[in-house]
């Protein structure tokens, strides 16, 4: 991609759409809130009572292209409570699209910390899916695709 000021990107269907102002649904709205709420807790408060009632039994951590093994909520739990440290995480847009009792979060994020004490700092894409089970959200899955994966893409 060229960082040249007159660069246009290719005009793909999606692209080309007219531009258009997000208004959640309210239960896109709640998934938001929750998304919200879940890295909070997650990030901050590292509650792990209220992180096992946010997130499901069968919730996975795993990278975009599932090229590397998924994580699963124990596994995810200890990295976050045991190896994490000095965490910040910012989302830079957060979209949502419900369809029955399956919801699925959109964000782009920025975040930096340690792991096991070395720093790292990285941004990318997520999509959460969250299944609606008795009328509360859990989240079930997490794939991600970090800056160095996209940097991965073809380009040509």
């Amino acid at each position: 991609m060229s960082e040249h000021p007159s660069f246009v990107p290719p005009r793909t269907p999606a692209a080309a759409q007219p531009s258009s102002t997000y208004q959640p649904t309210p239960d896109e709205g709640e998934l938001i809130r929750l998304s919200q709420e879940w890295m909070h807790v997650a990030l901050v408060e590292k509650d792990e009572r209220r992180l096992r009632s946010l997130m499901a039994p069968e919730f996975t951590l795993q990278i975009w292209d599932a090229s590397l093994a998924a994580q699963d909520l124990d596994t995810w739990m200890h990295t976050l409570l045991q190896r994490l440290a000095a965490v910040e995480l910012k989302y830079t847009s957060l979209s949502a699209r419900v369809f029955g009792d399956i919801g699925i979060v959109y964000s782009a994020f920025w975040w930096k910390g340690t792991m096991d004490g070395q720093p790292f700092t990285d941004a990318g894409f997520m999509a959460d899916v969250w299944s609606r089970l008795s009328g509360s959200w859990q989240v079930v899955a997490r794939r991600s695709a970090p800056q160095q994966q996209v940097r991965q893409l073809q380009t040509t």
